[in-house]
């Protein structure tokens, strides 16, 4: 009918519009574009880019009218030229940078006035240091945690051995939901328009602000004072965010301060530099059994040898790992085939029990048995002293009465020291001490991915996003007013599609969308102004959208019609069979024959004590800097930078 309709008038161009709409979300060139409406299939090139130029035009308009309840994102964008572009005066640099704005509408905002930034300035104003007893879990959380680390592991079994599929639907294998979001109304978002400036710098950021919300939305400073924004973004904006605050908080109005700015972590982001540090800390090398090196070897996994692997590559093969692991660790408690045990159809709470001895026997590291034998000295000697007080109490003041051995005897003489309480020291089999941390802490990373958690930065030297996560946990218990707490809960993940278990990171979003530009861009030429890509930019949703209206309507496949997911479970196979070959998950005197394994710290004890020492100490000096008590601004290294000589994101 279009067609029909475009032959009695060239000025209907319906399926024209679409159609050259279509060829340039695919990175059409000019000519291609040009010999297509030749054929009246597509409208011209320069039409072509007039309507992209509106739909800029539009989704601009469409941020406007959700800025009473939107939340503010941006990511780095970088693009590299070939190095067979001729390098002169004139010619671009070969990495080009900017930073790629978007604006979300907030779900779950029940009344407006949740919203409102004064009764946050309030709550800063009488802000109390904070506490490691404030953000310690409490029962039920950790609860909730054990829950979900047994319902992993019986999902592992059903996964890979089929014979236990009748349990599939048990309740005691479903994840409970501590706080379940509604996938409807689907997430509503604007990307804006690309602007020149990296966020890599104080200066940058503020500039970054000042573009989108003074030139691209043609706001009023002072309308910008009263609503807190939530910011959801990764640990390097964040800290440069709260420094400008930090450095600006005596500046006259509140978009000078960025009060309004109210920051959250992104989920995507923690998991990525989660992996990234537990495959520094747990590498080893591929001589070293139960070491992520040794693993990677007998997997094949060449890709995974350098210092900053493919995230997906690396939390796949982190994933097998676990798994194999998990299997292992089935087979030995079950003491036959997995298969020969299914026959016996086990009951739900007995493999329900079972698990919970899996977590403590594989995935809990072992005691040191010194701590122990202090611990239990000191205990001693305190009820030891306790109980010369008593006899002096009963005695009286005669305490050298014969036979008051008890009463006489030193009470600060330590007792002779009691045997082990643990006859497995971990030092006795470095190999399957290790295998322990790298279970336990490839469950903490399963359990992020799945749940959003948070997990254990501290203890792999990523000092930074620690403090970034207790800002946000001490915004939620005194900063923010409850309502808008839940707003940034809730806000961190969104769901774009509004299909059931179809959440994501806000960050990932973003690194989406920058996938679909680069794709263009690059297809068009990197030399092209950056004009063009800023339409682009702020298209690229309608362009996405104009895409999948054409493959449907012409029954186009999304993917390649052979295409299927590789099967890795031989992978996880593999890692069974290897864990049960060298026995890592048995205690096994003289394990490492040349005494060549070096054992793995445990970085959940070490990011304890560090939150003790100094990282709550650094937070309260520097929320007193927010509220005007303190003048310098402290800021934590990330032993990460040191081991890799890469920064942390």
């Amino acid at each position: 009918m279009s067609q029909a309709l475009h032959l009695r008038s060239r000025d209907c161009q319906k399926l024209q519009l679409c159609f050259g709409l279509f060829n340039a979300a695919h990175g059409s060139s000019k000519q291609v574009i040009e010999a297509i409406s030749y054929c009246s299939l597509s409208c011209g090139y320069d039409t072509t880019r007039s309507a992209i130029s509106t739909l800029t035009n539009k989704s601009c308009e469409g941020a406007l009218n959700i800025i009473d309840s939107h939340m503010f994102v941006y990511d780095n964008y970088v693009a590299s030229t070939s190095n067979s572009i001729e390098q002169c005066k004139e010619a671009l640099n070969k990495t080009q940078s900017g930073t790629l704005p978007m604006i979300y509408k907030l779900c779950s905002v029940k009344d407006p006035k949740d919203l409102a930034l004064q009764p946050i300035l309030n709550n800063l104003k009488t802000f109390r240091p904070l506490r490691l007893s404030d953000i310690r879990p409490k029962r039920n959380q950790s609860a909730a945690y054990l829950h979900q680390s047994k319902v992993t592991l019986i999902k592992t079994l059903i996964e890979f051995v089929s014979a236990f599929s009748y349990a599939s639907q048990h309740p005691l294998v479903q994840y409970q939901a501590c706080r379940q979001l509604d996938p409807l109304p689907k997430t509503e978002f604007f990307p804006l328009r690309m602007c020149m400036i990296e966020e890599a710098s104080a200066d940058g950021n503020l500039n970054i602000h000042k573009n989108i919300y003074l030139h691209q939305l043609k706001l009023d400073p002072d309308s910008l004072g009263k609503k807190a924004v939530p910011v959801i973004t990764d640990q390097l904006t964040s800290s440069l965010i709260r420094t400008n605050q930090m450095e600006r908080v005596d500046d006259l109005t509140v978009f000078d301060c960025r009060s309004m700015l109210q920051l959250g972590p992104a989920v995507f982001h923690m998991l990525l530099n989660l992996l990234r540090a537990l495959h520094v800390r747990h590498y080893g090398s591929a001589r070293q059994p139960g070491s992520l090196a040794w693993f990677f070897s007998m997997m094949d996994k060449k890709r995974l040898e350098n210092d900053k692997p493919n995230h997906y590559t690396l939390e796949s093969a982190c994933e097998q790992i676990l798994n194999g692991l998990i299997l292992d660790a089935w087979m030995k408690e079950c003491g036959k085939s997995l298969e020969e045990y299914a026959k016996e159809k086990p009951d739900l709470e007995k493999l329900y029990q079972l698990v919970g001895k899996i977590l403590e026997e594989y995935a809990t590291p072992l005691p040191e048995i010194k701590k122990l034998q202090k611990k239990e000295t000191t205990r001693n000697t305190k009820n030891l002293r306790k109980t010369a007080v008593l006899v002096k109490a009963l005695l009286g003041d005669d305490s050298n009465t014969p036979g008051n051995t008890l009463a006489t005897s030193s009470p600060s003489s330590p007792p002779p020291l009691p045997p082990p309480l643990n006859p497995l020291d971990p030092e006795a089999d470095v190999i399957c001490q290790n295998t322990r941390l790298l279970f336990q802490n490839l469950l903490y990373a399963h359990e992020l991915k799945i749940s959003t958690s948070s997990a254990i930065f501290h203890g792999c030297g990523s000092n930074k996003y620690v403090l970034e996560i207790l800002y946000y946990l001490n915004n939620l218990l005194q900063i923010w007013p409850k309502a808008f707490g839940d707003v940034m809960r809730d806000n961190t993940l969104i769901n774009i599609s509004g299909l059931f278990k179809h959440f994501m990171g806000v960050d990932l979003n973003i690194e989406h969308i920058i996938g679909y530009v680069k794709e263009i861009h690059e297809s068009i030429g990197l030399l092209n102004t950056w004009d063009q890509v800023a339409d682009l930019t702020a298209a690229i949703k309608s362009l996405h959208a104009v895409k999948v209206l054409i493959r449907n309507m012409l029954s186009l496949a999304y993917q390649k019609r052979g295409h299927t997911d590789p099967d890795t479970s031989n992978l996880v196979h593999l890692v069974t069979q290897v864990a049960k070959d060298s026995r890592l998950q048995e205690f096994v005197l003289k394990h490492d024959v040349d005494n060549s394994v070096k054992q793995t710290s445990d970085v959940k004890k070490e990011g304890y004590e560090k939150l003790e020492k100094t990282t709550i100490l650094t937070l309260n000096r520097n929320m007193a800097v927010l509220h005007g008590e303190g003048s310098d601004i402290e800021e934590e290294d990330d032993e990460q930078d040191l081991i890799t000589g890469t920064a942390i994101e």
